[in-house]
């Protein structure tokens, strides 16, 4: 597939790479990972919270494409918390998609696997056997920094 050839609104990137993002629904969301699929990857899968923005979570899928890296952002409802699987038709989407389950708290709907990956303390897990994560996660939480959320004061 290529991205100049899609009927998605993608919006080239700056930089030496061609890449493009397009922010997509849950339906053009499966529809780009079957069109890739024919010939192309899955490069990576990963999620950020938006929450401090009003936009719940994104999750991203960036795929390697015939022109380029294509990049897809889906929005998803911090009261769903749940986008579409991909692993059926990328067997390496699984491992990621369980990350950004242990991470964000967001799930791939219809996965088959659901089981946690991420062994956070390595060793020193507490008793319940997960990484004591709150969801949501409270403002004392929130990072500090240069990585922070802006101010929406």
């Amino acid at each position: 597939m290529r991205i100049d050839a899609s009927d998605l609104d993608f919006h080239r990137l700056p930089g030496a790479v061609p890449a493009a993002v397009a922010t997509v629904t849950e339906a053009q969301w499966s529809a780009l990972a079957e069109a890739i699929h024919a010939d192309g990857r899955l490069v990576a899968l990963w999620g950020s919270d938006r929450r401090h923005v009003g936009e719940g979570f994104a999750v991203y899928a960036a795929y390697a494409a015939e022109d380029g890296l294509a990049c897809a952002r889906l929005l998803v409802s911090a009261d769903r918390a749940e986008y579409p699987d991909l692993s059926t038709r990328f067997p390496s989407a699984s491992r990621m998609q369980r990350a950004v389950s242990d991470l964000l708290g967001v799930g791939a709907g219809g996965a088959e696997d659901q089981r946690p990956w991420l062994r956070h303390g390595a060793g020193t897990l507490p008793p319940q056997g997960r990484w004591p994560a709150r969801w949501p996660a409270t403002a004392a939480r929130q990072p500090a920094g240069p990585c922070a959320p802006p101010s929406t004061a």
